[in-house]
């Protein structure tokens, strides 16, 4: 019996080394080069799974052998960073009078074809107009009937300035302002339907450079998302293996992509920076927070949900997909006060995410 129970817990402690190991690579998946390891690029997406398993053996070896409960606590320890990235905990601290709300929302296509009336209000429209958003940057934002544009520009008129960026692909970036937009311009890279704009804001006696970002989607199908939910209710194991063949592909493929757009943007966040202490980049990067996109865009700058927010933070919530992809960024000059995924709304595929910040 001793012999069965030892053979046991080696065999237990051998499966915990692999999931340590797993989630190692998952948490430091961010450092690799995507267009060198597509696949293995895309790691940080399982890293939950592994950090739950290791949570789990953790508290099995609290209660049966306290011993080897220090092989997953070494591996927390090791990737501790990377934990805080994607689950923060933070304790709320109230805003205050004359902090900025920023807010960024991808509004797929503002709520659909839904107009905008006094009875009946377009959702997404009159959710920016309540979040009293200081800075709005909106991402997937084109009208369509009955929609008009004339209709948006009313309903918005709380913002005195604004600006709409029409995509080659028909796709639309904006931002509406409280404050004077300066200047707008594209960051230069390959894309047809995602895109990055960058604004000069004049704010009192500050010119604040913010960067709206829509990086390169996953392309995934409707017939792609379905086979995924089959996958998730129905696990089989032929339907498993070759639904995450297809989709760790197309996955890689538009990581490679993304990777490109975001050492772009990362290029010309470091050129602002050396002129500019006040910077502001936001957006759908629709890579979660360990990812390369994430990082190398987030260098020298502080994230918002990771600083001020509290849990997974969730903004992308359709098709089994569940993932913080949307993301608010800024510089060390400002002092990050609340940071929220706002999950009251579900007009969009995405959550807004609004933050306040104010000056150090």
């Amino acid at each position: 019996m001793n012999y069965i129970s030892r053979f046991l817990g080696i065999l237990l402690l051998g499966v915990n080394l692999l999931m340590a190991v797993l989630m190692l690579c998952c948490a430091y998946s961010a450092h690799l080069i995507p267009a060198e390891h597509p696949i293995l690029a895309c790691a940080g997406l399982a890293f939950p799974l592994f950090l739950c398993a290791n949570v789990l053996f953790f508290f099995f070896w609290l209660l049966v052998y306290r011993k080897y409960m220090l092989l997953p606590l070494l591996a927390f320890v090791c990737c501790w960073s990377m934990i805080q990235t994607y689950l923060p905990f933070n304790i709320n601290s109230k805003p205050e009078q004359g902090d900025l709300k920023i807010l960024s929302y991808n509004t797929m296509g503002i709520a659909g074809k839904v107009a905008h009336t006094k009875d009946a209000p377009n959702p997404v429209l009159q959710y920016i107009i309540d979040s009293n958003a200081d800075i709005v940057c909106l991402q997937e934002f084109y009208s369509r009937p009955p929609l008009t544009s004339k209709q948006i520009n009313k309903a918005l008129s709380v913002y005195p300035y604004h600006h709409w960026q029409t995509l080659d692909g028909g796709n639309r970036l904006a931002i509406y302002s409280r404050f004077p937009i300066l200047s707008a311009r594209r960051i230069k890279y390959d894309s047809v339907d995602n895109g990055s704009v960058l604004y000069k804001l004049k704010i009192g006696t500050d010119t604040v450079t913010v960067i709206n970002n829509h990086l390169e989607s996953n392309k995934l199908t409707d017939s792609d998302k379905e086979m995924y939910k089959e996958m998730i209710k129905s696990p089989e194991e032929k339907k498993i293996k070759s639904g995450s063949k297809l989709l760790m592909n197309k996955l890689a493929d538009a990581g490679v992509i993304r990777a490109a757009q975001a050492d772009a943007v990362a290029a010309q966040i470091q050129k602002e920076l050396a002129d500019s202490k006040y910077l502001i980049v936001c957006g759908d990067f629709n890579d979660s927070p360990l990812s390369y996109s994430r990082r190398v865009i987030g260098q020298n700058l502080t994230d918002a949900f990771v600083e001020a927010g509290c849990g997974v933070g969730v903004s992308y919530n359709r098709n089994y997909f569940y993932f913080r992809i949307d993301h608010i960024l800024v510089s060390k000059a400002w002092q990050v006060t609340d940071c929220v995924v706002d999950a009251s709304i579900k007009a969009s595929d995405h959550y807004p995410v609004y933050c306040y910040i104010k000056k150090k």
